[in-house]
């Protein structure tokens, strides 16, 4: 859960999931974060932010009223991670990767490209229009054509939320997955998780 704010989606995927690592930058949300999760032991909590290098990165103010709506910036208010820098330990066998990071959604891919083809989780991402972004922002086909290149294909949108599969046959569309022969071992168990992922979806949406 890579933009986690204050735990509330990491209780929902904690139903789904076996184990899930939260990850949430701002010392308030992340104090709320760890209160929210005291009774879910299958999620662990880090302070930290995710990017496409490891270091330290600055947290800018909020905008309005949403305690979630804050960017990075320069400075060094808090450890900044990648994906592929995640301990194989803690993160052995991944079959999501929710992003909702407030603009940095390509950078925390970019450094992610080798998790993500390694793993091939689903993977959920937020999608804001370009008015609503920080101007320093990529542009949401950039940030998409990542997934695109490592070969994943999105299969559903619910509201500013995408999702993103990556199929077993790269050559095979999605869809055909869905209906014919190949339905099976690894894609049958990441994809049977596919309707409590809309769910969540729909959950974040509605938490605006």
């Amino acid at each position: 859960d890579v933009g986690a704010h204050v735990g509330l989606v990491s209780r929902k995927l904690a139903v789904h999931f076996q184990y899930v690592v939260a990850l949430e930058p701002h010392a308030d949300n992340f104090l709320c974060l760890l209160r929210n999760i005291i009774d879910v032991p299958r999620v662990k909590a880090h302070q930290a932010a995710m990017g496409s290098h490891c270091g330290r990165i600055g947290l800018g103010p909020t905008t309005g009223t949403n305690s979630g709506d804050r960017h990075v910036c320069k400075g060094d208010d808090v450890p900044l991670l990648t994906l592929d820098s995640l301990d194989p330990l803690e993160v052995d066998e991944v079959d999501l990767v929710k992003i909702d990071v407030q603009g940095y959604e390509y950078e925390v891919l970019t450094g992610g490209k080798q998790f993500l083809a390694y793993h091939r989780p689903l993977v959920i991402i937020e999608c804001e229009p370009s008015d609503k972004q920080p101007k320093w922002a990529k542009p949401l086909k950039e940030t998409l054509g990542i997934l695109k290149r490592l070969g994943a294909q999105h299969v559903d949108t619910v509201g500013v939320d995408q999702l993103w599969a990556f199929p077993v046959r790269t050559n095979v569309p999605f869809d055909k997955y869905e209906r014919g022969p190949y339905h099976m071992d690894m894609f049958e168990r990441k994809h049977a998780y596919r309707d409590a992922v809309l769910g969540v979806c729909a959950y974040i949406n509605a938490q605006g």
